[in-house]
């Protein structure tokens, strides 16, 4: 998935093609519409590279319209039997990712993913990498609920497990998470604890931004998302704590930045369902002057008066 990454686009591309394997490989790439110069990278290794790298060029951006790429576009292009995913501005840095991976996917039917450690670099800072490496074996749902981080860059899945795959909810601006969710439910996923590529973290990206209003509606959008697959394997509380403690913070974001066009009904479903009374003493200190703290004060006294 391409979009504004022609700074980073040949990197991530190098990892891709130094891969050894065994088996072939195609490198499905779209490009959102970019503003920069990404599509002009992609023509020169879709040149240098014919047999491997095979491009769809946007028109116009397709994720501004509720589309995602990742899903609509390239799953169905997808002819191999895994998929693996790698955005634009992260890349591979192990030329056996795809071999380690496929070996033991091939080795053991009961797993529907693989993903790996990785490491993290800030705003494209390469003189200082931190380790994302996690004491774990497999992940579960129960992990995923509790908010477990899987780098995407490192995941590799059966392909024909992704076919009845649909986001739980319209117009979600991520589609990997409720994904790990929806291949967790179809198998078990193993993790590894090798580094095999690095996920670059910017200020500004599809799931980052220098705006904190929409750094929290996106969060939002996660705690979401877990709510729906902790209902549907009856696991709520697991989630329980950190629910609480980000809803209480979003909400009081919200009244202190005046932000009336947040979402209150989700969230105030959130702080209602999982908030605890801390929460509520706090929110009582806050003023009545507008409809919308009326509103909050009304709903914190008619809680605390049960």
């Amino acid at each position: 998935m391409v979009y504004k990454h022609e700074a980073y686009l040949r990197q991530c591309f190098d990892g891709f093609v130094m891969q050894k394997t065994t088996f072939p490989i195609e490198i499905l790439v779209n490009d959102d519409c970019s503003p920069d110069g990404s599509a002009d990278v992609m023509r020169e290794y879709e040149e240098s590279y014919p047999k491997l790298f095979h491009c769809i060029y946007q028109e116009e951006n397709q994720y501004s319209k509720g589309i995602m790429p990742l899903c609509e576009t390239l799953f169905p292009m997808a002819q191999g039997e895994y998929i693996a995913i790698c955005e634009g501005d992260d890349y591979w840095t192990d030329p056996l990712k795809l071999q380690k991976q496929v070996d033991f996917l091939e080795g053991h039917e009961e797993y529907s993913m693989c993903c790996t450690g990785f490491s993290q670099t800030i705003e494209g800072d390469e003189s200082e990498k931190s380790p994302m490496v996690f004491d774990l074996d497999d992940i579960t749902v129960e992990h995923l609920i509790k908010g477990q981080w899987i780098g995407t860059l490192t995941v590799v899945c059966r392909r024909e497990l992704l076919v009845d795959f649909k986001p739980p909810f319209p117009s979600l601006p991520f589609v990997d998470v409720p994904m790990w969710f929806h291949l967790a439910l179809k198998g078990k996923i193993k993790y590894l604890k090798d580094i095999t590529g690095n996920y670059r973290r910017l200020n500004e990206s599809a799931c980052h931004f220098l705006d904190k209003k929409k750094e929290y509606l996106f969060g939002l959008d996660v705690m979401r998302v877990r709510e729906y697959y902790a209902m549907l394997v009856d696991k709520v509380e697991v989630a329980q704590p950190m629910f609480s403690k980000d809803s209480h913070y979003y909400l009081e974001q919200c009244y202190q930045n005046q932000w009336f066009d947040f979402p209150i009904d989700t969230l105030w479903h959130f702080v209602k369902e999982y908030g605890h009374p801390s929460g509520y003493d706090k929110l009582k200190y806050w003023g009545m002057k507008s409809k919308l703290r009326y509103r909050f004060s009304k709903e914190v006294l008619s809680i605390k008066k049960k």
